[in-house]
């Protein structure tokens, strides 16, 4: 019999360790289930937070896209400005060119006619002239 309590002594003393063994790796695995659970709603967070920042890429592309029609509309605009200034200054130019032509012309005419009235005049002071030289 003493060999029976022996063995029952430590079987019960197996048994309580296995138990607080068992407790132990309950708590464990407590622990375990909670760290999961902390990362699971980190996970769930961070894909909350890579579903906005996506969003946020999504519509940034989309506003990019939009300034970058409006600078292809600008730079049209510019390139179509910018030939329009360059035709306005040729035709300046051409005006200019006439007007110097014009200038010339008028001057020589008038020169012409500076010439004539100058003549006239000098026919008409011989006139004066003979006229008063048969008056004395």
């Amino acid at each position: 019999m003493d060999k029976l309590r022996e063995e029952l002594e430590r079987v019960q003393g197996a048994a309580g360790k296995f138990q607080i063994a068992h407790q132990k790796t309950q708590i464990e695995l407590n622990k375990f289930h909670q760290e999961i659970d902390i990362l699971r709603e980190k996970m769930e967070r961070n894909q909350g937070e890579s579903r906005r920042v996506q969003g946020d890429k999504e519509k940034l592309l989309y506003e990019l896209d939009g300034i970058q029609a409006e600078l292809e509309k600008c730079n049209m605009v510019s390139s179509r400005l910018e030939n329009e200034k360059d035709d306005a200054c040729a035709d300046i130019d051409q005006s200019r060119d006439k007007y110097n032509k014009l200038q010339v012309q008028n001057q020589s005419h008038s020169s012409e006619g500076a010439l004539s009235s100058l003549e006239e005049a000098l026919n008409d002071r011989d006139k004066q002239m003979n006229q008063l030289r048969e008056q004395r």
